[in-house]
């Protein structure tokens, strides 16, 4: 392989190339590190929600319900950061949108 490119090309050196990719792949080397240490901690406070769960539960409370009323709690958040995201009159707009059509949502269990 030739050590250098032609003068005046924009081919980059051999050595340029190896670096390159020797950097990559070190870096990558270390995100599947840090991704291994990550996942472990994420693997404990999974544990730790479980533990929560069984609590609730031999407290009599019925998880099905409480993991809903959280995901529901976690929907709003969502909302309200997507509404808050607006400019002041795309949020105008929004409510004359949110007047004309409702939510269909309802509390009453259909079925």
């Amino acid at each position: 392989m030739a050590e250098t490119a032609k003068t005046g090309s924009n081919v980059p050196k051999t050595k340029e190339i190896q670096n390159a990719i020797k950097r990559v792949q070190n870096l990558k080397d270390d995100l599947k590190s840090l991704q291994g240490k990550y996942m472990s901690s994420c693997k404990e406070v999974r544990d730790d929600i479980k533990v929560v769960y069984k609590d609730a539960k031999a407290a009599g409370i019925d998880v099905k319900a409480l993991k809903t009323k959280i995901s529901i709690i976690e929907l709003e958040a969502k909302i309200l950061n997507k509404k808050y995201g607006l400019d002041e009159d795309q949020f105008t707009m929004l409510e004359i949108i949110n007047d004309a059509v409702p939510s269909t949502l309802t509390t009453e269990k259909s079925g």
